[in-house]
């Protein structure tokens, strides 16, 4: 029975403890969780699928024709053809085509990552906020229950002080140099309530600027120059009892929304506990500040999708300067043709097929799809204008 209660500890002990994790367990999961990284990447993987779309050749064309009735010719009745026809644009243009959709997905990518830095950095903000929360209320429920010990101290030194208030007799004056004891030897009562007041305003001033530690330090320092303790002493650190029993519950009380925005960000149950940590160890820098400046510059998603940008729009300006070139077609043309019979020699003539080869030139009279505005600008394939020489948004 006792290893069958000891086993149940053991695992009750264990429960919180496997349920912890590290924040690098923390980003991850945040990451495969997070929507709007999902929508970035699904962004960046069709910016991808675009590539090769609009780098690919026209589709072919074929056509067959037939005759409902053989037209004569001098090689025989031709009964139908049939061609296949390939356009190819301008020298370049694919090639701008392909490097304009590498470019809008590297901005894609660039956003995505931009997005990532920003989820990781919003984690670990609030995962830092909440241990610096768990760790100030560590530190007052410790200060806490120093503060009920030296108000169980105070009590027992009121309580054993001689009646007839002797234990104030001695009572040296705060604020005084050299030591010295000032002891009064005018009535006991009123010099004992007088030595009471002392160590009171002494208390409270060491409350009011050195915190509740070095206040409960001043008193216990009055109680043992005096040998004994007074009633104020007592109500003094009682008061900064609850003034610290206040700050814990404010604290545990600051640490619910932290929490809710943190299982927010995982996208998980907002009255799921997150475990910080117990320590954390000092981060040093990966290099000098100016290489971490120069890193900066040369790697930042923002600054690296405003490049991805610019050479996209150049290469988009270049593309619509090659729309206004015409366009070639090659092509082959088969000719059906059966034997006929001559009426002169009354022999059969003809009958072979041809093939014939084909070539074909679009002319681009018909400027005004390329050209809008002043002369000179150009359409750009996503439906604007740009001026000659400049850069399209």
């Amino acid at each position: 029975m006792k290893k069958i209660l000891a086993l149940i500890m053991l695992v009750l002990v264990a429960m919180p403890l496997a349920q912890a994790q590290t924040l690098e367990e923390y980003l991850v999961e945040a990451g495969e969780n997070s929507p709007t990284l999902k929508a970035r990447y699904a962004e960046y993987q069709a910016a991808l699928q675009r590539a090769p779309q609009v780098g690919a050749l026209p589709d072919p064309e074929a056509s067959f024709n037939f005759f409902l009735r053989p037209m004569e010719r001098f090689m025989g009745n031709q009964v139908g053809d049939i061609s296949v026809m390939q356009m190819f644009p301008w020298f370049g243009s694919q090639k701008a085509a392909r490097d304009e959709a590498d470019y809008m997905a590297q901005m894609k990518f660039a956003s995505f990552i931009e997005a990532k830095i920003n989820l990781y950095h919003e984690v670990r903000t609030i995962w830092y906020q909440l241990y610096l929360n768990d760790q100030e209320s560590i530190l007052m429920e410790k200060e806490l229950e120093i503060m009920k010990t030296l108000e169980r101290l105070a009590l027992a030194r009121y309580k054993s002080a001689p009646a007839g208030g002797t234990s104030g007799a001695a009572t040296p004056a705060r604020g005084t140099t050299g030591g010295s004891t000032g002891s009064s030897s005018a009535v006991g009562s009123g010099g004992s309530g007088m030595a009471g007041m002392e160590s009171s305003g002494g208390a409270a001033a060491g409350s009011a600027s050195g915190g509740n530690m070095a206040a409960g330090g001043s008193s216990m320092s009055g109680m043992g120059s005096t040998g004994g303790s007074s009633m104020v002493d007592v109500m003094l650190i009682r008061l900064q009892v609850k003034e610290l029993e206040n700050q814990v519950l404010i604290h545990h009380e600051a640490r619910r929304p932290l929490q809710v925005a943190f299982n927010q960000l995982l996208r998980r149950r907002p009255s799921m506990t997150v475990i910080s940590a117990d320590t954390l160890l000092p981060a040093a820098l990966p290099a000098t500040l100016s290489l971490i400046e120069d890193s900066i510059r040369s790697n930042h998603p923002m600054l690296k999708m405003y490049e991805w940008d610019e050479k996209a729009r150049e290469s988009q300006l270049r593309m619509a300067q090659l729309m206004g070139r015409p366009m070639i077609g090659v092509g082959l043309n088969y000719m059906i043709f059966k034997p006929r019979m001559d009426d002169m020699t009354q022999m059969n003539m003809g009958g072979e097929n041809m093939v014939m080869p084909m070539v074909t030139l679009t002319l681009p009279i018909y400027r005004k799809k390329i050209q809008c505005g002043p002369k000179g600008s150009r359409v750009l394939p996503t439906g604007g204008c740009v001026p000659e020489g400049s850069y399209g948004a």
